[in-house]
């Protein structure tokens, strides 16, 4: 068949997991790695959801960065 080449840091988040999955035969090491950055983003989806709810209680941003494990600059783009 058909290849495609492509660099692994052109294919991001949910396209990449739909594209290894069903397409990429993986190694073990690729899988390992693969794993641990869905895992990874789920780590960051839950700071952002802790930093959205602190933000509702009305937090200083500040606070809310340091609780939340997000910068400053993460925590002002999520009031926009």
């Amino acid at each position: 068949g058909n290849v495609l080449n492509m660099r692994s840091d052109d294919i991001s988040g949910e396209l990449r997991r739909e594209f290894y999955m069903k397409w990429v035969p993986i190694s073990e090491i690729q899988r390992d790695y693969l794993i641990e950055d869905i895992k990874e983003e789920g780590r960051e989806e839950g700071r952002v959801e802790v930093a959205r709810n602190f933000l509702k209680m009305g937090l200083p941003i500040e606070q809310v960065a340091l609780g939340a494990g997000l910068s400053v600059e993460e925590v002002r783009g999520l009031r926009q």
